[in-house]
């Protein structure tokens, strides 16, 4: 399938980030980041801006995640490429289709 092969592939356009569902074994999986822009956020959350990201992983429970728990699941990887790898909040799924999960995440 070209979504594991070619898009999902850390030769092509993936890069390693780390799943961490709130009830199950964390895993590193390909994964293709989309870096946003620092952008407003709910204030009854105690913030003003927060960074957002999206995130493409296969829809698969052996290379990517078989379902998302938004809100508790986690994912791990570098605010900017090259740094150190943190935890972002999986907020919401913003696309799904047979092969894939988008995911938007935020620090």
């Amino acid at each position: 399938m070209d979504l594991t092969t070619v898009i999902l592939n850390s030769n092509e356009f993936a890069e390693s980030v780390t799943i961490k569902p709130l009830n199950g074994t964390s895993k590193t999986v390909n994964a293709v980041v989309f870096r946003g822009e620092i952008e407003p956020y709910d204030m009854s959350q105690g913030r003003s801006l927060t960074k957002t990201c999206h995130v493409t992983i296969a829809k698969d429970g052996t290379m990517g995640a078989g379902s998302i728990n938004k809100g508790n699941d986690k994912i791990s990887f570098p605010a900017m490429e090259g740094g150190t790898a943190i935890d972002w909040r999986i907020v919401d799924v913003t696309a799904e289709d047979f092969a894939s999960f988008t995911l938007l995440v935020r620090f």
